[in-house]
């Protein structure tokens, strides 16, 4: 496997990008960056600053690098981006959500809406390659963040029962990782997307 230019800026076509701004700042405060190929120049953080942005938002916080995600941005594109979720409930665990503040689907942008199930495929089929997951489940919710994201979640081999009662378990951190395990999967993810 290929290590992906760190300066050269993914896109899906959709215009040019600005990688001038400001590196990460880290989860726990000022000082502890997460490893990761993220910050000014890099092709997984081009800067958006001139879409629309809430500070005090941690998808928002994320999406500028104001909060560094763990292991860098996944994929960042004009309209979208991922990352690990934050705290790391399950290897692999990652969250997609619009580059702007949008807070419902009914809001997203022509253009973000008709790259979402192109990021979306790309994102989890690199996912499946990288972790062999028994499924990625997929959903939109989350009534404590106030910015439109969607998880993508996967069933390890050995993580039981499925659906519903699954998520609860996840979201009650059985199968919570370490930052650096986090790190690694979402590195190894943006490396499958090369």
């Amino acid at each position: 496997m290929t290590t992906p230019d760190p300066t050269t800026p993914v896109s899906l076509g959709t215009g040019p990008a600005d990688t001038s701004g400001p590196g990460p700042v880290g989860l726990a405060g000022p000082g502890r960056a997460f490893p990761g190929p993220a910050g000014p120049g890099s092709r997984w953080w081009p800067d958006r600053r001139g879409s629309a942005d809430a500070p005090g938002c941690l998808a928002c916080d994320v999406n500028n690098l104001r909060v560094a995600p763990l292991g860098g941005l996944i994929i960042a594109t004009d309209t979208w981006v991922a990352d690990h979720c934050i705290p790391p409930m399950a290897r692999g665990y990652v969250i997609l959500k619009p580059r702007r503040h949008v807070t419902a689907v009914a809001d997203l942008s022509p253009a973000e809406a008709g790259d979402f199930g192109v990021v979306a495929q790309r994102l989890m089929a690199a996912m499946r390659t990288v972790l062999a997951p028994a499924r990625i489940y997929r959903f939109d919710f989350g009534e404590s963040l106030d910015h439109l994201h969607f998880h993508l979640m996967p069933r390890h081999p050995g993580m039981s029962p499925t659906g519903a009662a699954l998520i609860e378990r996840v979201f009650a951190h059985e199968w919570l990782v370490t930052e650096s395990e986090a790190a690694d999967a979402a590195r190894r993810i943006r490396e499958a997307l090369g």
